[in-house]
């Protein structure tokens, strides 16, 4: 079972989105905190979006469904409220963005995005 760590390292093989986790700790320092860390990594999946490869997208969303749907609620929940709720923010700034994203969400993010949602996020 991966841990929120794990999860990190295994994200952060892709360029850009190593990058996010440094700007984070540079912003905070070691105190940050886990929602707050994975809301960078969301800010920044979707400010980066157009500049990954296709292969990095699918990549990034197969692990992002992977955290979702993980067996450790911890770093389900860390993933939902911080990573998808803050890729969601700051994708829907330009809806096409998001119409583009939307399409590399896989069923439990996307199921999640749809109740945050309706619930009022």
């Amino acid at each position: 079972m991966e841990n929120w760590k794990d999860f990190v390292e295994s994200l952060s093989q892709i360029e850009c989105v190593a990058a996010f986790r440094v700007e984070a700790f540079d912003d905070w320092g070691d105190d940050i905190p886990i929602t707050v860390l994975f809301s960078y990594f969301g800010r920044g999946i979707a400010r980066r979006f157009c500049s990954l490869s296709e292969g990095e997208r699918d990549y990034v969303f197969e692990k992002i469904e992977a955290g979702v749907t993980s067996e450790n609620t911890e770093l389900a929940a860390y993933v939902a409220t911080g990573l998808l709720e803050a890729m969601y923010s700051e994708a829907i700034k330009n809806k096409d963005l998001w119409e583009k994203m939307e399409n590399f969400l896989q069923i439990q993010s996307k199921a999640y995005l749809k109740s945050w949602l309706e619930w009022g996020g």
